[in-house]
């Protein structure tokens, strides 16, 4: 295979992914066809993010529901042990206030992939809008697979099974990830 056989067939890739990235990408029009166009040279590094954020674009809201019911079911699966002063209502309202500001950025972040570019310039953008949608929602996806962890982990906790060490360090991941997630400047 010679170079030009080469190109032909990474043309022929790209092609096709743009036509599933134009497909299956529900911004305007405008916005699909720039992702489909920066989708035909760049197929090995846009496509996949361009398909992973609308697989994952409808399911966020669902999982900042999912993890605040979550934290009341862990508000009172704590009650009675040695943790129910650490997992309090109060800390579940701060920790779902994070939440809901991750769900809000996730939010702001697919407003400005609609409308990025109509561009190769804007690939970059793209790109990184993209790993930044995947990294909140994969985030907001573990930690509601935290949070079952944890149910069941006071439960055993209750039942003297567990230490309240082990319990500690899956709330302290828990933190840990939202906090990871909150913006460095106030911006």
């Amino acid at each position: 295979m010679n170079l030009r056989d080469l190109v032909i067939v990474h043309g022929l890739i790209g092609a096709a992914c743009a036509v599933a990235v134009y497909r299956q990408t529900t911004s305007t029009r405008r916005a699909r066809l720039a992702s489909a166009l920066v989708t035909v040279p760049l197929w090995p590094l846009w496509a996949p993010f361009a398909l992973a954020s609308r697989e994952r674009s409808n399911q966020s809201p669902a999982v900042a529901a999912r993890i605040e019911a979550l934290l009341r079911v862990v508000v009172e699966a704590a009650q009675g042990t040695s943790l129910e002063t650490v997992l309090t209502r109060s800390a579940a309202r701060h920790l779902g206030a994070q939440v809901r500001r991750v769900a809000a950025r996730l939010a702001a972040i697919d407003e400005l992939s609609s409308g990025t570019g109509t561009t190769a310039r804007h690939a970059d953008a793209h790109a990184r809008l993209a790993a930044l949608r995947a990294r909140h929602a994969d985030a907001l996806h573990e930690i509601a697979e935290l949070l079952d962890a944890l149910t069941t982990q006071l439960g055993l906790l209750r039942l003297g099974e567990l230490p309240p060490d082990a319990v500690a360090e899956t709330i302290a991941e828990i933190r840990s990830r939202l906090d990871a997630l909150e913006p460095v400047s106030g911006a």
